[in-house]
């Protein structure tokens, strides 16, 4: 009885307030309403549009095929082995970044000691897992140029090779494609078998430098022939500042190492060693 009796007198005080109009005339001709006001891009997320987009913008998306999900992936029984890859390459990432930025590391050698180590699979999934790291931008290239694989690894079909942009013939407008939005790739169709002929030339530097000029990526991550049965890692070696080596649990003995480090040694920064298929 008493609640109804308080809320009889809270209505009438309402009622009371509405009845009392003490506004002048001029108050009550002012407009009302919602207006619409120009807001700064990202003012409302407070994540500033990324300048770099401008350009970024006018590469062409990488065309994808099957391959982008390996069919074992697709798998049920394996699928928590996917999960465990995905998050061992996001702390294998974590590591990256923080060695590239405490150094201000830019372009960085990926490469292993023999064929078969896992070195564009581990190029391939640390470009991918950068990706995904907001405002992080990164350029793969695939200079594996006697045997290219990022294209299958990655699942994109190339269009052109990567020889026609180092040289030139095309621009890297022309021949880089956008994966998503923190990763573009040069990817090639085709081997070049005299590949260290090109790398030795500055005309690859010069090519690398312009497209890193204009793109402004955090990274540039190359992705390189075996060490020890090419002598491409040292052409490239003055042109990178740094080489992440990557090593087969399984196959690749401390010798292989040794003889990589003793390679970069003064040279190049050595990252570190990525253990590909560790014994368990």
């Amino acid at each position: 009885m008493n609640k109804m009796s308080s809320d009889l007198h809270a209505d009438e005080a309402l009622n009371g307030m509405s009845n009392q109009d003490n506004s002048t005339d001029d108050e009550k001709r002012k407009p009302t309403g919602t207006a619409l006001v120009a807001v700064p891009a990202g003012s409302l997320t407070g994540v500033d549009k990324d300048p770099r987009e401008e350009v970024w913008g006018v590469l062409h998306n990488a065309k994808r095929t099957e391959a982008e999900v390996p069919r074992t992936w697709r798998r049920r029984k394996i699928a928590a082995k996917r999960d465990e890859a995905v998050q061992a390459f996001d702390q294998l990432r974590t590591q990256f970044l923080q060695g590239v930025r405490s150094e201000n590391l830019k372009r960085i050698a990926v490469a292993a000691p023999s064929s078969g180590n896992g070195s564009t699979f581990t190029a391939v999934n640390l470009a991918r897992s950068l990706s995904r790291v907001p405002g992080c931008k990164t350029v793969l290239l695939d200079l594996n140029l006697r045997n290219p694989g990022v294209a299958e690894t990655i699942g994109v079909e190339p269009e052109g090779n990567m020889d026609e942009f180092l040289t030139g013939d095309v621009s890297f407008f022309q021949h880089i494609v956008r994966y998503n939005d923190g990763l573009a790739l040069g990817l090639s169709r085709s081997a070049r078998p005299n590949a260290s002929d090109l790398l030795q030339s500055g005309l690859v530097a010069g090519a690398v430098a312009e497209m890193q000029h204009l793109l402004k990526p955090d990274v540039v991550m190359l992705d390189l022939p075996p060490i020890l049965e090419y002598d491409d890692l040292s052409a490239v070696l003055p042109h990178v500042d740094g080489v992440l080596l990557v090593a087969d649990g399984t196959s690749t003995q401390t010798k292989d190492i040794e003889e990589c480090e003793r390679l970069i040694k003064n040279r190049s920064k050595l990252m570190g060693v990525v253990l590909n298929r560790g014994r368990t």
